[in-house]
């Protein structure tokens, strides 16, 4: 057995889920000029070579080479590309869904409107490479996006909270943000162009004859907002700094459990949830 495959339960489910080739179920399938699915790929060399709308799916391509590669429209979906080299390719809308990118480099590269979505980067470098217009939505695990090119990508819900130095020079223009997304200490996405927008929470309708819960007072005498406290919490952190602070807690009296000037999210919930009953 290959260890160093992704699960098969894994696959499986992605492949229920999201089919081969379709970034989504209003969107036909692709189909592709080769195709190198199912693949024991370990170690294989493919630098500098024209794979455009190549069908890679499931693959293992552990410590394997593209760099410089043209790569356009490829699908890697569910593929293990761990400590491979993506150096200086055309990754252009590229799938690399439910991919294993631990300690893949993929710097100097470009992923325009290259598909990300939900994935776990694991310390995976993209030094100095173009994402303009790429769907990092969920995305998490970044250590290194220096000198990246974000523009206009999809980075809601995403986790850039290990980045650290590992921002320096990363381009956020134009990039959307919701109140999910989370950033470095300090670091301000509106100043660096970065849109915010905000993601409805979803809403539980009642059975029906069955009428909502009232709102109920919460800590301090607030009254108790019929949303779930967690997205309340993000709604209201406007920096996304992971604290309500100075104007941002004083609406909040009996909160800061700690009394240390600060409302952590684990605070604010948990005073949410002390409420007393209606």
């Amino acid at each position: 057995m290959n260890t160093a495959r992704l699960p098969a339960a894994l696959i499986a489910i992605a492949a229920t889920l999201l089919p081969a080739g379709a970034a989504s179920a209003d969107e036909p399938a692709r189909t592709y000029k080769r195709d190198f699915s199912n693949g024991d790929l370990r170690m294989r060399a493919y630098d500098g070579q024209d794979l455009s709308e190549t069908n890679f799916e499931n693959s293992d391509l552990f410590l394997a080479g593209f760099r410089n590669s043209t790569l356009t429209r490829s699908n890697f979906q569910g593929c293990n590309l761990k400590s491979s080299s993506f150096d200086g390719a055309d990754l252009t809308e590229c799938d690399l869904r439910f991919t294993n990118l631990e300690q893949a480099s993929i710097q100097g590269a470009l992923l325009a409107k290259a598909n990300l979505a939900g994935l776990d980067v694991k310390n995976c470098s993209f030094l100095n490479s173009r994402l303009p217009g790429a769907n990092l939505a969920k995305a998490r695990g970044f250590t290194d996006l220096r000198n990246a090119n974000l523009s206009g990508a999809d980075v809601r819900g995403a986790d850039f909270t290990r980045l650290s130095a590992g921002a320096s020079g990363v381009v956020f223009n134009g990039a959307l943000y919701d109140q999910h997304t989370r950033w470095p200490s300090g670091f301000d996405p509106a100043a660096a162009g970065a849109k915010y927008v905000e993601t409805p929470a979803e809403v539980v309708k009642p059975a029906a004859g069955v009428a909502p819960a009232p709102a109920s007072p919460a800590p301090g005498g607030l009254p108790m907002p019929a949303v779930d406290p967690a997205a309340e919490f993000a709604k209201l952190d406007g920096n996304a700094d992971g604290v309500l602070s100075g104007k941002e807690a004083k609406p909040f009296p009996g909160f800061d459990a700690n009394q240390d000037g600060d409302i952590t999210k684990d605070e604010f919930v948990a005073a949410r949830a002390k409420q007393p009953a209606p």
